[in-house]
């Protein structure tokens, strides 16, 4: 039993002068949702289905009812496994998500309940003792996905906000993992998609190609070396009704920590090693380098 409730009654800080919008408490909303599930087995295929009944209550008060059925069994015994079926969510997503999202963004916004059927397919394996592989295919179906959009009432369109369009998106995402002797781990993975929108003439902010690599070495118990190498390849918005594409983006952080007791720990950060004014949003360009 899940219930989500948010607001924007007035209890932000006193008007802005970059800003010309004010709070108002007419957006409320939210949602309960209640959702029985069985769980079974027959012969080497494991079941799961769910109903989700969902009302939706504040300014709107609509009732949905959303399946999930997901089937997973071995292709071989213990080493490749099958997963795919039917999702289907709906939820409130609160205004702390969108701001940790994406940290630009406006306090005041209209917020909407959002929807997501999500038919997939894919395979996870544990071929070799200490390396694992997945894959997975799958198609999504939004009502009401969230984009970011340069907000009209910020005087120097230096802030967003959410909008919202009913969206498709085709997926298809690949990851691995290795370890060795508890030394030494590397995990990887590479996402591809491709959005449509109804509404938009595209997805805002929304790359087509992602991808990321986690290595970390452990040459002493309470010392850790990392590395995170992040890919994501060019992405499109729109700003005062122009068409604007960001470039791709390269992001490599290192760490080194060490752990000198559960009270205290030690560490240096490098961020940025590639030396890139890359931008996650529009006109804020990321430092060359950071440590």
């Amino acid at each position: 039993f899940e219930i989500s409730f948010d607001s924007l009654a007035p209890f932000f800080a006193p008007p802005n002068p970059l800003y010309e919008r004010t709070p108002s408490s007419k957006y409320n909303s939210g949602l309960a949702s209640i959702k029985p599930y069985m769980d079974f087995k027959v012969k080497k295929f494991e079941l799961h289905t769910a109903l989700a009944f969902v009302p939706e209550f504040g300014r709107e008060s609509n009732f949905h009812v959303l399946p999930t059925a997901i089937v997973n069994f071995p292709i071989i015994n213990q080493k490749l496994f099958f997963k795919g079926g039917l999702n289907s969510i709906a939820e409130r997503v609160s205004l702390n998500y969108y701001r940790k999202e994406n940290p630009y963004i406006s306090p005041y916004q209209d917020l909407e309940i959002t929807k997501k059927n999500q038919i997939f397919a894919g395979l996870n394996s544990n071929l070799f003792p200490n390396l694992s592989f997945g894959a997975e295919l799958g198609y999504e179906y939004y009502f009401n996905h969230h984009f970011y959009d340069i907000d009209p009432y910020a005087n120097y369109n230096n802030m967003f906000r959410i909008i919202y369009d009913d969206a498709s998106r085709f997926y298809a995402k690949a990851n691995i993992s290795y370890n060795y002797q508890k030394s030494f781990r590397i995990e990887g993975e590479v996402v591809y998609q491709d959005y449509i929108t109804d509404s938009l003439s595209f997805a805002y902010y929304k790359p087509k190609f992602m991808a990321s690599m986690s290595l970390e070495y452990i040459p002493a118990e309470k010392l850790v070396f990392s590395l995170n190498p992040i890919f994501k390849s060019k992405s499109k918005t729109m700003v005062l009704n122009k068409e604007v594409e960001l470039s791709p983006i390269i992001d490599i952080n290192l760490s080194v920590e060490y752990k000198y007791s559960d009270q205290a720990r030690f560490f240096l950060r490098l961020n940025n090693l590639a030396f890139q004014r890359y931008q996650y949003y529009y006109n804020y360009p990321s430092q060359r380098f950071m440590g």
